[in-house]
């Protein structure tokens, strides 16, 4: 059973899907309300990653759209540095603020980014070695 993904083929639709993906599942952690939403928005996700094992795609590829699909994820859910920009409670001028504030934005989602992107590298792998074709029940799982 060979499923179309050709939609997913194009670089700029990859990365569009995983952003939305990335954007609406942070959001679900974000407001607790909206759980029930996490199983869905996470289908764009699999969308692409049911597209690389299909296609095939290089594994420095498949782990560079992982940390950008986790970087997303994680700058979302760290939103809440940007509240504490004037940070004169610390006495600290308002560019070093700024300045602690973008590192923390920017470099705590990358350093947890960098192994959470392992996932869409076993994913390549595992349909390189063709497990994912053996156990198909098995390809949400994964």
């Amino acid at each position: 059973m060979n499923l179309n993904f050709d939609f997913a083929e194009k670089r700029i639709y990859r990365l569009l899907m995983l952003a939305l993906s990335a954007v609406l599942t942070a959001l679900c952690i974000v407001y607790p309300e909206m759980g029930f939403l996490e199983w869905f928005s996470l289908i764009p996700c699999a969308l692409v990653l049911f597209s690389f094992a299909e296609k095939g795609i290089k594994l420095f590829e498949a782990y560079l759209y992982g940390i950008f699909f986790f970087g997303i994820y994680y700058v979302v859910i760290y939103h809440w540095f940007v509240a504490m920009y004037p940070m004169d409670f610390l006495g600290i001028s308002n560019f070093t603020s700024a300045v602690v504030v973008a590192v923390a934005l920017v470099g705590l989602p990358l350093i947890q980014a960098i192994p959470c992107a392992l996932i869409f590298l076993a994913v390549v792998l595992f349909s390189r070695f063709g497990l994912l074709g053996k156990k198909r029940l098995m390809l949400p799982f994964i």
